[in-house]
């Protein structure tokens, strides 16, 4: 009894290092993102709580994040015109687009594991109304979706100048060769989540059988 116990007990651990594994592989982890596009959800929250703030109405939804040799960039879409100034990590952002009272900003951050300190200056002319206000951008991480990747952007370049100035013919085998491809490459993430399922399947079953080979053993001891 006591042998069975301890069976279990290990294959429970390998269980478990599985399952965290798992997690780490996970390919929109950010901390494993590849060099590309993704979108993600975020929230503008107080200073001082988790709490949504006032200022998060003023931010379009989701954010983009683009992966470059390491370095992450958020894009985030505001859509109002009173926020005059804005601030992440005690640096002015980079205004990418204007039209009309929208805009978009984008700027650097360390990790998307903890909130982002930001500042805005709101403005309301009409109003009389001039106040700055510190807030925190949190995002999510399990909200993260790849837009595109490297790899994808120059399969989709390679592809383009290979059908340049192609005839008919040669333009179907390029494109059967693309399907190729498609077939023979499937994305890694995918793969690798098959893989630890797989893992997680076998491990479940050997805990399932030694239970019942034990079981057995011991009734005919008995």
């Amino acid at each position: 009894m006591q042998r069975l116990q301890n069976v279990s007990k290990s294959l429970t651990i390998m269980l478990l290092i599985a399952l965290i594994f798992l997690g780490i592989a996970n390919p929109t982890s950010a901390a494993g993102l590849a060099d590309g596009e993704y979108s993600v959800t975020y929230s503008v929250l107080k200073a001082d709580s988790d709490s949504a703030s006032m200022a998060d109405g003023y931010f379009n939804k989701p954010a983009k994040l683009i992966v470059k040799n390491g370095v992450i960039t958020a894009q985030i879409g505001l859509n109002t015109s009173a926020i005059t100034e804005f601030k992440v990590n005690g640096k002015p952002v980079t205004v990418v687009s204007k039209n009309g009272e929208s805009s978009t900003v984008q700027f650097q951050i360390n990790n998307l594991n903890n909130p982002s300190s930001g500042e805005i200056h709101v403005i309301v002319a009409d109003q009389n109304y001039d106040h700055w206000y510190t807030i925190r951008i949190s995002f999510d991480e399990n909200t993260i979706k790849t837009l595109s990747t490297s790899d994808t952007a120059e399969k989709q370049s390679s592809n383009n100048s290979d059908q340049t100035g192609t005839t008919s013919e040669n333009v179907t085998t390029t494109t059967a060769g693309t399907e190729k491809n498609t077939v023979e490459n499937p994305q890694t993430g995918d793969s690798d989540s098959l893989t630890l399922y797989g893992a997680l399947a076998v491990l479940s079953g050997s805990i399932v059988l030694i239970v019942f080979i034990q079981n057995k053993k011991r009734r005919v001891v008995e």
